[in-house]
């Protein structure tokens, strides 16, 4: 590669990565926010939570790497072309080819990079995601849990306890099933197996509530036993967590090709930006207007299309046409010139 290619990778990648980490960061901060229920509710650790939410960035990646490609390759386009290097180059002789040889290249690594994310990363981590909210939604930490708060099983058990350091105090329990019992400690020894919590209550009492009689149990020390179950099962049912061999073998041939679509998707962006700005030098305010109008309308449309219910093979023949109107559009450019 020549000093010239690299000096034109090298400010793709500058804005690439600018608008890269200002979208994920914006993105990752918004569905963030979506988990701190689990902070708030759940009283899941802050640590746990932000590990949690690691797991969603290649997933959101899929989503906004159109927005992020557009914006960086027009920034980059812009800038070449504000700072007089493209007047310059073409001054000199260099031919248009070269100078597009960094976007070809640029090209091939963020389609071979969506393939690798969209069938194999993307699915990991999000499945990786739903089964660690899953189980943290589920199961009582007894060990990370940090405020005092009411926990709700089933509808049958209400509980609610104050933590100080390693220390479980003024414990409250409500049970609806297969007894009303309310139980009352000021100290408690709590052992989760198996999601059964072991209990060794201290100075308390225990009210048993029937129809006809109520009876009440004051007790010194008192073992009790509650059943957290949610009975709920991990659904892993989300496309989402579909890897390529899961796709194959369930033979989702409309979601194997709308992959590889959001692939070629970026490529058509690039192609529609540089044959436009970059080999024609047409850096008015209406030209770059219009090319900013097409690319979010062929973003709309792939997602338009996407969602549409209708037959699967109509379906991926109007995606892989909304991705070629940038080939469509220099074609008929061209033919009318002649």
């Amino acid at each position: 590669m020549r000093k010239i290619e690299i000096y034109f990778l090298s400010q793709i990648l500058k804005s690439f990565f600018l608008i890269f980490f200002i979208f994920i960061g914006i993105s990752w901060l918004l569905q963030t926010t979506r988990l701190l229920n689990l902070i708030v509710v759940n009283k899941i650790p802050v640590f746990n939570v932000f590990i949690l939410s690691i797991n969603i960035i290649p997933n959101t990646l899929i989503m906004i790497a159109p927005f992020i490609v557009l914006i960086s390759i027009l920034l980059t386009c812009l800038k070449l072309f504000k700072d007089k290097e493209l007047i310059a180059s073409y001054t000199l002789g260099i031919n248009y080819k070269i100078i597009l040889r960094p976007f070809y290249f640029f090209s091939f690594i963020v389609l071979l990079s969506s393939l690798f994310i969209s069938f194999f990363l993307s699915p990991y981590s999000y499945d990786s995601y739903k089964k660690k909210e899953f189980d943290l939604r589920t199961n009582l930490d007894i060990e990370n849990i940090g405020l005092e708060n009411f926990f709700e099983f089933n509808n049958e058990i209400i509980m609610n306890f104050e933590k100080e350091e390693n220390n479980f105090t003024n414990l409250f329990i409500f049970q609806k099933n297969p007894k009303n019992n309310l139980i009352i400690a000021n100290k408690t020894e709590m052992e989760l197996n198996d999601n059964k919590l072991e209990l060794k209550l201290f100075d308390g009492f225990k009210a048993e509530f029937k129809e006809t009689s109520n009876e009440i149990l004051v007790f010194d020390k008192y073992n009790f036993q509650l059943n957290l179950n949610k009975n709920e099962e991990y659904d892993n049912s989300d496309e989402n967590t579909f890897n390529i061999i899961k796709l194959i073998n369930d033979k989702n041939y409309l979601l194997i090709n709308q992959r590889i679509i959001d692939g070629l998707l970026l490529i058509s962006l690039i192609y529609l930006i540089t044959n436009n700005l970059l080999i024609k030098l047409r850096f008015t305010n209406i030209n770059v207007t219009l090319i900013i109008i097409i690319s979010i309308l062929i973003i709309f449309f792939d997602n338009i299309f996407a969602s549409l219910n209708i037959n699967e093979n109509l379906k991926i023949l109007f995606m892989y046409i909304n991705i070629l109107i940038p080939l469509m559009i220099s074609l008929g450019i061209r033919n009318k010139r002649r």
